[in-house]
């Protein structure tokens, strides 16, 4: 009689852990987590060198990243799922720099290698740009026409 009663004990108990584990996962957002985008920005297969990647997530939020010089990109902090991405480039010599010290001029820009994208591209809604963005780094270059 007294094996009968622990054995009830231990699975009560096991079981009352079992829902108590789940419920806090649940609690705890045990969800899709966050990502990273990285890749590479092309025109008509010549190299993107500057401006900015704007990722519009399904929960309404953006993070941008700078294109760099050799076309590449990353943007940290995605939440996971299917996003909408944009692509702006303005041409680098109109763009305006600060000044960092009182009488110093910013140096000129180099627009020697920047190519003139579509307007459409710079509103993730309008581009018709789409990625699906896992928790970690996703690898996806952004090839436009």
């Amino acid at each position: 009689m007294h094996g009968s009663w622990v054995t009830r004990q231990l699975v009560f108990r096991f079981g009352a852990l079992g829902v108590f584990g789940a419920v806090c996962l649940a609690l705890a957002g045990c969800g899709a987590g966050t990502g990273e985008l990285t890749g590479k920005v092309t025109y008509n297969d010549k190299t993107v060198c500057s401006g900015t990647v704007i990722i519009a997530a399904a929960d309404g939020t953006s993070q941008t990243g700078p294109i760099q010089d050799d076309g590449t990109y990353t943007v940290t902090g995605i939440p996971a799922g299917t996003v909408k991405i944009g692509v702006n480039s303005p041409d680098p010599r109109s763009v305006k720099v600060a000044q960092r010290k009182k009488d110093e001029k910013p140096p000129p820009a180099d627009g020697s290698g920047w190519l003139q994208l579509p307007p459409k591209y710079a509103d993730p809604k309008d581009s018709g740009l789409t990625a699906t963005v896992k928790s970690g780094k996703n690898d996806f270059n952004i090839e436009l026409k």
